[in-house]
Order: structure tokens, then C-alpha cells, then sequence
């Protein structure tokens, strides 16, 4: 399975920075949050062997996802609306499958 390195908040806001083993960026930003991390960015390891690399480019669409979330949520926007929509925002197709991923699981019944 690939490494991700990621930056998160801790519930007392110190902000950490780690290493984290997944199937995809979207399990790993998952098992971060049930820690009681907010994510900030989640990227493939440089070490990766295969598969796209996070890089700068999936940093600054996950930046792009996040403003729009923060934008939609606040006004009353349904979350799973609000992921579909977020999702159009971003160039990177690997980060809009994984927003879509998320927005399925929500529709499922998943919690965030």
C-alpha cells in the first residue's frame, strides 16, 4: 500500500505532520479524521512507487475543494450538494474522485 504524508489540526489545534499507510488518499484522510484530526492536506509520499503524485498541484485542489466547502456549508447547502459542487472547482481528477468518493459514502448514510 502507498505512504501519505499529511499536515492535520489535533483538537487542541497544534498542528502535526505524520506519515500514513492506505489504499488511497481518501482512506487515508479517513482514518486521520477518526484519530480526531482535521486534515489539512494529504499527499502520496515522494517515495511512492506508482500511481499519481500529490505535489504541489493536488495541494492547492484540495485548497480549491476546501474554500468552496467552506463557502457552501455555511450558507445551508446540503453536504452531499455541497461535495458534488466542490468537486467542479478542482482541475485534478485525483482529488475530484476522491470528493465524489466521499460524497457517495455520504449519501450512503456514512458519517463525514
Amino acid at each position: 500500500m502507498p505512504t501519505y504524508t499529511y499536515r492535520a489540526v489535533d483538537g487542541a489545534g497544534k498542528r502535526t505532520r505524520g506519515e500514513s499507510v492506505a489504499a488511497s488518499v481518501a482512506l487515508a484522510t479517513r482514518a486521520l479524521e477518526e484519530r480526531g484530526l482535521l486534515v489539512l492536506d494529504v499527499a502520496e509520499a515522494p517515495s511512492g512507487t506508482s500511481g499519481p503524485s500529490g505535489g504541489a498541484g493536488a495541494r492547492r485542489d484540495v485548497l480549491e475543494v476546501t474554500r468552496a466547502l467552506g463557502s457552501l456549508l455555511p450558507v445551508g447547502m446540503p453536504l452531499a450538494q455541497a461535495l458534488q459542487a466542490a468537486s467542479g472547482v478542482t482541475s485534478g481528477a485525483v482529488v475530484r474522485a476522491a470528493i465524489l468518493d466521499v460524497r457517495e459514502r455520504v449519501e450512503r448514510g456514512d458519517t463525514l
